[in-house]
């Protein structure tokens, strides 16, 4: 017996109430991965929820157009694996991207910006 997803609502609640957990959970992640490079001061927080509300917005608008043209619940999590995926790769890839971006802005910008 297979179960239609779409009728039984509270999978989809579950899955919204843990994608929400979720994003609480980078947003703090992305803080303490901030902090030794950029300190932890209001502005560091403010790019931070701004940067993800954006992106939540976008993805908003992007997931509600393919669910109206697919509604098929598999698409959605396989959507939200992948999104695990990259999350999980944050810790060991996000202190050289910062580097990186760091160093990118040293030399195209001369102003002493990060000091």
């Amino acid at each position: 017996m297979k179960i239609n997803i779409l009728e039984k609502k509270w999978y989809l609640y579950l899955t919204e109430f843990f994608s929400g957990m979720s994003v609480m959970a980078v947003e703090l992640g992305a803080s303490r991965l901030l902090a030794p490079y950029f300190s932890s001061s209001q502005i560091v927080w403010t790019i931070i929820i701004g940067t993800i509300m954006i992106a939540m917005a976008i993805g908003n608008v992007m997931g509600g157009k393919w669910s109206d043209r697919d509604p098929d619940p598999a698409k959605l999590f396989r959507r939200i694996l992948i999104a695990a995926v990259w999350i999980a790769l944050i810790p060991f890839l996000g202190r050289y991207i910062i580097l990186a971006i760091m160093g990118l802005i040293v030399v195209a910008i001369n102003h002493n910006m990060l000091i």
